[in-house]
């Protein structure tokens, strides 16, 4: 109702406006989606389940890295071949499969995830010169599926693998020779 001057009177404060208790998170929505996906993506990537299977990968075709595990990764003398290309795909396949799996688990389409990936590497959000906190985590994951990454993983764990094997030595000079 207004007054004479056709003025809404302000409204006043009633206590039953007020909600009984505060609201408890759990029963609320999962809050910015932005943040949830991607609170559980640096789970799942930095946990046992994607880990292990890139691990286990990298040891099991370390052996292809052995004559170069000790060279500079950009060094001239680094000839890199075909195979390490071929081995790279198929890292990357690996890492696709799981990224496909974590994204059905949580109901989230590709796009949803280059989004939030997004929003985070442009620190959307935050306040100036302040950057997002899973910045960090999107350089990493960029960085994992970048073929100089992979190649210099491979040679750390190539020459994990023969220092392990004791008395382990580089390939010949031609890099076809194993020896332990």
């Amino acid at each position: 109702m207004s007054d004479a001057k056709g003025v809404e009177p302000e409204a006043k404060y009633d206590a039953k406006d007020e909600p009984e208790e505060e609201p408890d998170p759990e029963d609320e929505d999962e809050g910015d989606w932005t943040e949830t996906l991607l609170e559980k993506a640096v789970a799942f990537y930095m946990g046992r389940d994607l880990k292990e299977p890139l691990d286990r990968f990298a040891k099991d075709h370390a052996r292809a890295f052995y004559d170069v595990a000790d060279l500079d990764p950009d060094s001239e003398a680094v000839e890199h071949r075909l195979e390490w290309s071929e081995l790279h795909r198929e890292y990357l396949a690996l890492f696709e499969h799981h990224l496909a799996d974590f994204l059905a688990e949580n109901n989230a389409s590709e796009k949803e995830f280059y989004d939030e990936c997004q929003w985070a590497r442009q620190d959307m959000m935050e306040p100036l010169f302040s950057e997002h906190r899973h910045h960090w985590f999107v350089d990493w994951l960029l960085a994992t599926l970048e073929y100089n990454h992979f190649f210099k993983k491979m040679q750390r764990v190539a020459k994990k693998q023969l220092e392990e094997e004791g008395d382990g030595k580089l390939a010949d000079e031609e890099g076809k020779d194993y020896k332990k």
